[in-house]
């Protein structure tokens, strides 16, 4: 099942299974430059979204995720790959992949 939620400022997406376990995943989408600090604040954006919208004690796996169209410069993936996206004691890096791939890569 897919969720999307509304923020004050921007829509976040999720991806959600009914099975034991829910995958969540803030996905932030970009096909040209962006700046790193930006979309850190975007994903962590998500993520705080969905500690609102997932329920207490439910085991999950989190995984957020850059989907870009063009290729990152070295700045900008230092910033990145240093990021932690924080969830309920999750903390990892985001995940980048490209447009065209298959976002089950990224989970």
């Amino acid at each position: 099942m897919r969720s999307t939620l509304k923020t004050a400022k921007k829509t976040v997406q999720f991806l959600r299974t009914t099975s034991d376990v829910a995958y969540v995943a803030p996905v932030e989408l970009k096909s040209g430059g962006f700046k790193a600090s930006t979309v850190i604040a975007q994903i962590q954006g998500g993520a705080d979204a969905a500690d609102k919208w997932l329920p207490p004690g439910n085991a999950f796996r989190f995984a957020p995720v850059l989907v870009h169209g063009k290729g990152v410069d070295r700045q900008n993936l230092k910033k990145l790959r240093r990021a932690r996206i924080k969830l309920r004691g999750h903390e990892p890096a985001p995940v980048l992949i490209r447009c065209g791939a298959k976002l089950t890569s990224a989970l």
